[in-house]
């Protein structure tokens, strides 16, 4: 399974191919975006390390350790990636750089704490709880937002390789167990 530093360094690759730079913030929610349309479109996670509900929005702790003491544009890694990803692994990295790259840093903040995945995780973390935005709370909202990576995208829309039954019960709210909607 790939690392979360490694879909950062494809991100920043990407970046660097179109002369453009990313800043640590917007890495961060690049990343994110990843992870969950990953998990919406494959029903897995694209990397294992933890997303935390941060008060800029989501983030990769292990991303933010890399990275801390960085201002500006991060540059892309020197050496090339290798075979870390299967194609569907890199079109989900590709089609969500390609469909948030042109939007701010902030514009990515207020974006995905719009969402209720970070809400939620936020919420629970002011009473006390844990601040951890799960792969299962991804799955279940991203699932429903796929189109949203075709609507600025020269890709054709990802489609679902899980089956969650027919329209009529998905239209209900009833799904499939996560173990029988592989």
């Amino acid at each position: 399974m790939p690392t979360v530093h490694d879909v950062a360094d494809e991100m920043l690759r990407l970046a660097d191919r179109d002369r453009s730079g990313l800043s640590h913030l917007k890495l961060q929610k690049l990343v994110y975006y990843a992870q969950a349309f990953h998990l919406g479109c494959e029903g897995e996670p694209l990397f294992g390390e933890p997303i935390r509900a941060w008060r800029y929005g989501p983030a990769s702790p292990d991303l933010w350790r890399r990275h801390q003491h960085r201002r500006g544009d991060i540059p892309p890694p020197d050496a090339p990636s290798g075979d870390v990803f299967t194609d569907r692994q890199w079109d989900v990295i590709e089609l969500v750089y390609e469909r948030f790259r042109d939007l701010s840093r902030f514009d990515l903040v207020r974006r995905t704490q719009d969402e209720e995945p970070w809400r939620q995780a936020w919420e629970r973390a002011g009473d006390g709880g844990d601040d951890a935005i799960t792969h299962e709370r991804m799955r279940l909202y991203y699932r429903d937002r796929l189109g949203v990576l075709a609507e600025a995208s020269e890709f054709p829309p990802i489609e679902p390789v899980i089956d969650l039954g027919p329209l009529e019960d998905v239209a209900a709210g009833v799904l499939p167990p996560l173990s029988a909607a592989r």
